[in-house]
């Protein structure tokens, strides 16, 4: 098994070596509902091109991890590239994940290279692999060693109707895991380690202004937001994910939508960007165990343009239907939306 992952890690390093740069602003969560789960994803990166649509299984994954279930399971996915961001199966089994910080932005890249070390499956095959080869936690757990002994250091969080894992991958082929199956209970996690075991891993990150705190305010922000719903749904998921206030001046350390165009005046998701970043896109899955109720939600940012005012235009795409909808064999139909915002101090204000 880790002689075929390698193989394939050997294949997809060029396209995919752009797209595990470091997005450092990811914020995620998931809870176990009355009638189920819901989990989702605000992805922070630079305005790329991505996509979401069908993935067909590719023999290759088949039994990935050794397991025999024979699956081949295909699952809705947003990628850029060939790399997995996040996505859901045909039996409704989710898969999200935040990026760690990586080496290039430790002080001391040497010495954190030493302490973490970065091989292994990228994320994005991690989470392909799952998606096409397994239906539920329960099917995942026995193999949980196989999976993530061998995946590069990332924080992956997997659902189905039932239950949520949450994974830590740390150094040395290590992995922290914690399954949620309690109504009410909820996970947050943005880009640092949160498992005690890790904690010399955070300890490297340099200009905590800027990155650590920025990663503990927006999980302070989403813990928040949990620990005061009265409901999980879908509505009030998105609209934590697109609402631009902030508690402080510094908005890019807190706000959970975020935009920081670095002094470019548009941005257009057919025209790649590395100097402007912010959030492109959103995922949210509230999976009831029957596809007519459960409901997927996907946000993708189109454009951003700043105004002779100074305010922002942002135009998006939202897709909001149920898993029967989704898999029934049509295209997804995906909305046009906009909305214009004062221009940001610091990332994102309103």
């Amino acid at each position: 098994m880790k002689k075929n992952i390698l193989r394939i890690n050997i294949l997809l390093t060029a396209c995919l070596s752009f797209f595990i740069q470091p997005a450092l602003a990811c914020t995620g969560f998931g809870a176990i509902t009355q009638s189920g789960t819901i989990i989702g994803k605000n992805r922070d990166y630079f305005y790329v091109p991505q996509k979401f649509g069908r993935v067909i299984p590719q023999k290759k994954f088949n039994h990935w991890y050794g397991n025999p279930y024979h699956h081949s399971n295909t699952f809705y996915a947003l990628m850029s590239a060939e790399s997995v961001s996040m996505g859901v199966n045909q039996h409704g089994l989710t898969a999200i994940e935040e990026d760690t910080i990586r080496p290039q932005h430790a002080q001391n890249a040497k010495e954190y290279k030493q302490i973490q070390q970065q091989e292994g499956t990228p994320d994005g095959l991690v989470l392909y692999g799952v998606l096409q080869n397994f239906n539920s936690i329960d099917e995942m757990t026995p193999y949980l060693s196989a999976i993530f002994t061998n995946a590069a250091p990332d924080f992956y969080q997997f659902s189905d109707a039932n239950k949520i894992l949450t994974v830590e991958v740390g150094n040395k082929s290590t992995f922290t895991y914690h399954i949620l199956s309690k109504k009410q209970d909820y996970f947050a996690h943005t880009n640092t380690y949160l498992s005690p075991e890790y904690n010399e891993l955070n300890d490297l990150i340099p200009n905590h202004e800027k990155v650590f705190i920025s990663s503990q305010n927006r999980l302070s922000r989403i813990n928040y937001l949990l620990s005061h719903a009265t409901e999980f749904n879908i509505n009030n998921a998105s609209s934590w994910f697109m609402n631009t206030q902030s508690d402080t001046s510094e908005c890019l350390n807190t706000s959970l939508f975020r935009s920081d165009l670095h002094g470019v005046t548009s941005i257009n998701k057919n025209i790649p960007n590395d100097k402007a970043a912010g959030t492109v896109a959103t995922m949210i899955v509230n999976n009831t165990g029957d596809f007519k109720s459960s409901q997927i939600y996907v946000m993708m940012i189109d454009s951003i343009i700043v105004q002779s005012d100074g305010k922002q235009l942002i135009k998006y795409n939202a897709l909001n239907t149920s898993l029967e909808n989704l898999f029934s064999g049509s295209q997804p139909k995906f909305v046009e939306h906009e909305f214009v915002r004062n221009p940001p101090v610091g990332g994102v204000c309103n």
